[in-house]
């Protein structure tokens, strides 16, 4: 039994030159000094877009504390208007009103530092009030005849809802006792053999 072993695969010697390694060694430079270009351009590229980000970032803060500003100002000139107006409106009678009404406080913290009680009160004064309360203040027993007339009106009301509810309800059966009556005479009269 003869076993033939398979013949061993064997590389054909390339036909290689001189110019060959030479050429593909440059364009494997000239590669990786694009793809070292591509890159330094994307990162430039994101630095810029970075730049760009922060500068928007900064400028969003300026306008928006512009317009804090802006609206203080706004309001400070409002305050301002609203015064020269108050200040163009006040007339000598404010002045007087306003002295008038400082002797009127003096008056006052005076009587309240005096520590002087009034020993007694005015009859007149008594006699006034108590008129007071007899003809303008309503005494209580007016308020619980009050009371009881009104709990007498809303029994009253109750007892009419109760009768309309029962009238409708006695309408309502009548009128449909009649319209079958109106039925039934309307209708042939049937007859016994059918």
């Amino acid at each position: 039994m003869d076993i033939s072993t398979p013949p061993t695969p064997t590389r054909a010697p390339r036909a290689t030159s001189t110019v060959m390694p030479a050429d593909s060694g440059m364009e494997d430079i000239q590669r990786l000094l694009n793809l070292e270009a591509r890159c330094r351009f994307q990162e430039d590229a994101q630095n810029v877009q970075r730049q760009v980000q922060d500068k928007a970032r900064d400028w969003l803060d300026a306008k928006y504390e512009y317009q804090q500003e802006y609206s203080r100002l706004a309001r400070l000139i409002n305050c301002i208007g609203m015064r020269v107006a108050i200040d163009t409106r006040s007339t000598s009678l404010d002045e007087e009103k306003l002295k008038q009404t400082l002797k009127m406080i003096n008056n006052l913290r005076t009587r309240i530092a005096s520590d002087l009680r009034p020993a007694s009160l005015d009859a007149s004064v008594v006699v006034h009030c108590q008129q007071q309360l007899d003809t303008v203040h309503k005494p209580r027993f007016q308020l619980s005849r009050q009371k009881r007339e009104f709990a007498e009106i809303q029994k009253a009301l109750q007892e009419l809802r109760t009768s309309v509810d029962a009238l409708e309800n006695g309408l309502e059966l009548h009128t449909m006792q009649a319209m079958d009556q109106m039925v039934t005479e309307l209708l042939p009269a049937r007859r016994s053999d059918e």
